[in-house]
């Protein structure tokens, strides 16, 4: 994710190959995470799509050269916008106000292991009847 003083149009982007062993191949493999608070990206061709992230891209790699293959996917504002909301429903949650069971890297469990973690903590509260 880049900080907002760095003045990136991208929120951040993702090196596969770098996280992810064998993503890719011998090619590089990117995904670039784009702000649909900044602009509505809905109607934007993929060649237009692909013009915005190389501007980015460009600007922290010096790289000029254009993917041979790109790919978009989109899923408008999906991407959580963390605040004071946010603190209050955890603490909330830690109290046992809540009556529902929440996993996610939200939550501060980053990671698989500690979401699945998280998921089996959640059905022993259920089989202890949680919810009863």
């Amino acid at each position: 994710m880049f900080p907002k003083k760095e003045n990136f149009s991208s929120l951040g982007v993702l090196f596969n190959n770098n996280i992810f062993k064998g993503r890719g191949g011998s090619r590089v493999s990117e995904t670039w995470i784009l702000n649909d608070d900044k602009m509505d990206f809905s109607h934007m061709s993929h060649t237009a799509l692909v013009r915005y992230v190389m501007t980015d891209r460009y600007k922290l790699t010096g790289e000029k050269e254009e993917p041979t293959k790109t790919f978009v996917y989109q899923w408008p504002g999906r991407i959580p916008l963390y605040d004071s909301h946010l603190r209050e429903f955890l603490t909330d949650l830690e109290s046992g106000k809540s009556p529902h069971l929440f996993i996610g890297n939200y939550l501060g469990d980053l990671g698989l292991s500690k979401i699945l973690l998280k998921a089996k903590n959640n059905l022993k509260k259920i089989e202890e009847g949680y919810f009863a």
